[in-house]
C-alpha cells in the first residue's frame, strides 16, 4: 500500500503540471482572517475547468470596424540619407542582410517612409510603409509626410561616428556630428525648404530622420561595436551651412541603418512622439544571461518591431500603454476605451467587452483597471528623515569656509546609493570659490563616486556606510562653498541618499550638519526624505488575435486570447528613460505582460559529432523572456504549442543542437491576481504584482473570435 500511495501521488503531480495552474488561496490577506470564509464562498463559484468551450453562447457581435471622420493630425518628416567614404550605400550584400535591395535610391526610402501603399519587397512581397503603420495604428487619424533627401557624404569614416567606448559605457561616439553633417547638406540642397518642415515656423526641424549607410550596431549584438545603433537622441542646436548662409535647428532626431524595415523606422519614431522604450534596453543579466523584459514581441516598441518573416518588415502594433499615451497626447482615434477603479468591483463584477487590438471596432480597444496607491520603502533614513539627492540634484553648504585654516582639511559622511548609476559617473564633490569664480571639482577625474577604504559605495544591499573624503585639494582656498552633486541616477528607484556630514581637521570635527540642519541649501532635485515612494499602479487590458498587423504574432508562435499588462509608475521617469531591467530586479519593471501560462520552457542542448552520433547534453536552461511570454494570454482555447531549434556548427565538424517545446497547452481564461505569476526558475522572466482579490475571466467570445467578452469582479 506504501508503494501505491507513492505513486497515485506521482501520477496527481503530473496531471496538475500538464493542465492549467490552479488558483492558490492565499492564507492570509492584508495580516486578517475575518474574511476568509465569505472568500471561501466567493471562491466555490470559480469553474475550475479551465478548458470548457465558452464560444459565442450569448451571440455576441463580431468585430465591425468604426470610421474616423474627425480631424487628422499631419506631421512632417525630413529623412536625409548619408553615406560614408568606405561604406557607400549600394555596397551592403545581399548574404549580410535579408531586407536587401539593389538600389538603395531615394524613390526607395519615399516609398519605405511615406508611400499609401507601401513597396514590393524581398520575394516580391508587398510591404508596409511606415505611413501606412501609423496611419492604421491611429486609426487613419495620424499621418506623415515629406520626402527624402541625399545621398550625401559625410566627411569622416563609419567608425568616427559610431565607435563605442567601452570604457565609459558610451555605445555611439560621435553620431551628432552626423546629423550636424547631414543638416548642413540639406540646407544645401535646392529641393529642400524649411518652411515645408518647420509647421510652428520656430527655425527647428520638426521631425529629422537619418538613414545611414551601413547596417546597424544592433545587428552585430554587440553594444560597443563600430556601427551606429539605432536611436533617438536629443541636442538643442543650430545648424548654419558656411556656402549658402541658410540656417535650421535641431531638438531631437532619429537614426536608423540602410536596411531599416517599416518596424525599426515607426519604433524610433514613436521614441520621437514621446513614446518610451518597451524592451530591456541596458540588456541586464541574471544567472543565465539576458532574459529580456516580459513585453517580448507584444509590442512595437519592444521586440515586435523586428516581426515578420524577414524581420522587420511585419511589425505588431503598439502596446496599449503606447495607444493610450498617443491618444492623450494627439487625440484622434488610436484608441476606445474603458477605465475602471478596482475599489468599485464586487464578487459579482461587471462585464465589458474587447475586440481584437488590430482593429478599431465598436466596442473597448483596452480595458484600464486602477489599483489603490502602493508603497516601496527605498532605504531607512539615519535620522526620521534624510536627504534624497535625486537625478541631476544639487545642495550646498550656505556658509563659507576658509580652507587655509585646516591642517589636514577633510569631509565625512554617511552615505547610501544604488550601484546602477552611469559608468564613470555618480555623486561629485564641487567647490566654488566666491572671490575667484573658480569651480573646483573635488572627486578625482578618473573616478567621481566616493569611495570608502578606496571601494566604490555601492548598492541598497550594502546600506549606510560611513564615508571620509580627502579635502586637501582646498587647503589654499579661502572662500569656499561646498556642492554635493548627483547627475548620473538614470532610473526613478535608484538614489543617492547623505545625512550626518561632518568637516574634520586632524580628527577634530569643526562643524557638523545633519538633514535637519538650515544650513544645507537645496538648489535643485533634492528633498527631504523617509526612504519611501508612493505610486498608482494600473492594468490594462486587450484581446490579441492574430489579424491586421498581429498576424506576424503566428509567425512568432504567439498565442491569442487576453494579455494582462501591469504598469508599475515608481519604475517610470520623466525623461522616458523607463526602467525595465528585468536581470538587474527580477520580476520588476515599469511594464509587464502577465504570463497566464508560468511553465518554463527549458532548452536542451545536445553535441553531435560529424556523423551525427550523439556525444553529451551539455545544458538544460530555461529560455528568455522572449518565449517565455509567448503563451501570455489568458484564453478557453487550447493553445497552438511551439518547438524551438537551433543548430550551431563548431569548427572542429562537430555541432550542437538547442532544442525546446511547449508541452503546455491547456487554456487558462482566468487571471487572478493572488497566483503566482513569478517564475522560480527564472525569475527575471516573471512578474511580481499586488494581491487585492481581483479576477479578470474571458466569458465569451465570437465564432471568429474577434470579440471576447471578459468579467472583472474583486473577491476581498
Amino acid at each position: 500500500m506504501k508503494n501505491k500511495f507513492r505513486l497515485s501521488s506521482l501520477v496527481i503531480v503530473l496531471m496538475i503540471s500538464q493542465g492549467a495552474i490552479a488558483h492558490e488561496f492565499p492564507t492570509e490577506i492584508n495580516g486578517v482572517f475575518e474574511n476568509k470564509l465569505e472568500i471561501i464562498n466567493q471562491m466555490s463559484k470559480l469553474d475550475g475547468n479551465y478548458s470548457r468551450n465558452i464560444s459565442n453562447k450569448k451571440g455576441i457581435s463580431a468585430v465591425q470596424e468604426r470610421e474616423w471622420s474627425g480631424a487628422i493630425t499631419s506631421v512632417p518628416v525630413a529623412t536625409v540619407l548619408m553615406e560614408f567614404p568606405d561604406a557607400l550605400h549600394n555596397t551592403i550584400k545581399p548574404d549580410k542582410d535579408g531586407h536587401y535591395y539593389e538600389d538603395y535610391s531615394q524613390e526607395h526610402f519615399n516609398k519605405l517612409v511615406y508611400s499609401e501603399n507601401g513597396l514590393v519587397g524581398p520575394r516580391n512581397k508587398r510591404l508596409m510603409s511606415a505611413r501606412q503603420y501609423l496611419r492604421d495604428q491611429s486609426g487613419n487619424s495620424f499621418d506623415i509626410y515629406g520626402e527624402s533627401f541625399g545621398w550625401y557624404l559625410s566627411k569622416e569614416s563609419y567608425k568616427f561616428y559610431g565607435g563605442g567606448d567601452e570604457k565609459n559605457d558610451i555605445r555611439d561616439i560621435n553620431p551628432r556630428q552626423l546629423v550636424r553633417e547631414a543638416v548642413a547638406n540639406l540646407l544645401a540642397d535646392p529641393n529642400f525648404k524649411l518652411e515645408d518642415y518647420d509647421s510652428d515656423q520656430d527655425g527647428y526641424i520638426d521631425h529629422l530622420s537619418i538613414i545611414h549607410s551601413t547596417l546597424g550596431g544592433e545587428a552585430f549584438y554587440d553594444r560597443y561595436s563600430d556601427f551606429i545603433w539605432s536611436h533617438r537622441g536629443e541636442f538643442s542646436e543650430v545648424v548654419t551651412n558656411e556656402i549658402t548662409g541658410k540656417s535650421a535647428g535641431i531638438k531631437s532626431y532619429v537614426i536608423q541603418p540602410i536596411d531599416a524595415a517599416a518596424g525599426v523606422l515607426a519604433h524610433e519614431f514613436g521614441h520621437d512622439l514621446g513614446l518610451p522604450d518597451e524592451y530591456d534596453h541596458e540588456y541586464s543579466e541574471d544567472h543565465i544571461s539576458n532574459p529580456g523584459s516580459t513585453v517580448g514581441r507584444w509590442s512595437m516598441m519592444a521586440s515586435g518591431s523586428h516581426t515578420g518573416v524577414i524581420s522587420g518588415t511585419e511589425p505588431v502594433g503598439y502596446s496599449p500603454f503606447a495607444k493610450l499615451f498617443l491618444q492623450n497626447k494627439y487625440g484622434g482615434n488610436w484608441v476606445q476605451s474603458t477605465e475602471i477603479d478596482s475599489s468599485s468591483l464586487d464578487s459579482n463584477g461587471v462585464t465589458v467587452k474587447l475586440h481584437q487590438a488590430s482593429s478599431k471596432g465598436q466596442y473597448n480597444d483596452l480595458v484600464k483597471v486602477n489599483l489603490p496607491s502602493q508603497t516601496a520603502q527605498l532605504f531607512t533614513p539615519l535620522n526620521e528623515q534624510s536627504i534624497k539627492i535625486n537625478t541631476d540634484g544639487i545642495i550646498y553648504y550656505a556658509h563659507e569656509i576658509d580652507f587655509t585654516e585646516f591642517s589636514n582639511p577633510r569631509i565625512s559622511l554617511d552615505i547610501n546609493m544604488t550601484d546602477k548609476t552611469t559608468p564613470g559617473w555618480g555623486f561629485v564633490l564641487w567647490a566654488y570659490n566666491t572671490v575667484t569664480g573658480n569651480m573646483i571639482q573635488v572627486s578625482p577625474e578618473k573616478n567621481k563616486k566616493i569611495r570608502v577604504d578606496n571601494k566604490k559605495i555601492i548598492g541598497v544591499e550594502s546600506g549606510w556606510q560611513r564615508a571620509e573624503y580627502d579635502l586637501s585639494i582646498l587647503k589654499n582656498e579661502e572662500s569656499v562653498i561646498l556642492f554635493f552633486n548627483n547627475f548620473a541616477i538614470s532610473y526613478p528607484r535608484d538614489f543617492v541618499a547623505i545625512d550626518n556630514i561632518e568637516f574634520v581637521d586632524e580628527g577634530k570635527v569643526i562643524t557638523r550638519l545633519d538633514s535637519n540642519s538650515d544650513d544645507l541649501v537645496v538648489l535643485r532635485n533634492v528633498e527631504k526624505s523617509n526612504g519611501s515612494i508612493s505610486y498608482s499602479p494600473y492594468y490594462l487590458l486587450e484581446w490579441r488575435q492574430h489579424t491586421g498587423v498581429d498576424k506576424a504574432l503566428a509567425n512568432a508562435s504567439y498565442e491569442e486570447g487576453m494579455l494582462v499588462w501591469y504598469v508599475d509608475p515608481s519604475y517610470m521617469h520623466e525623461s522616458l528613460n523607463h526602467d525595465n531591467r528585468s536581470g538587474a530586479h527580477p520580476g520588476e519593471g515599469w511594464l509587464k505582460v502577465i504570463d497566464s501560462d508560468r511553465n518554463p520552457m527549458i532548452v536542451t542542448a545536445s553535441k553531435y559529432d560529424n556523423n551525427g552520433r550523439w556525444l553529451e547534453d551539455s545544458y538544460n536552461v530555461p529560455l528568455s523572456s522572449l518565449y517565455q511570454v509567448k503563451d501570455a494570454p489568458f484564453n478557453s482555447v487550447t493553445q497552438l504549442g511551439s518547438r524551438y531549434e537551433e543548430v550551431v556548427n563548431h569548427e572542429d565538424g562537430t555541432y550542437t543542437v538547442k532544442r525546446a517545446n511547449d508541452y503546455f497547452v491547456n487554456g487558462n481564461p482566468r487571471f487572478v491576481d493572488w497566483d503566482d505569476y513569478s517564475n522560480h526558475i527564472r525569475p527575471a522572466t516573471g512578474s511580481n504584482i499586488p494581491a487585492i482579490g481581483l479576477v479578470f475571466e474571458v466569458i465569451n467570445q465570437t465564432k471568429d473570435k474577434s470579440v471576447a467578452e471578459v468579467n472583472l469582479s474583486k473577491l476581498w
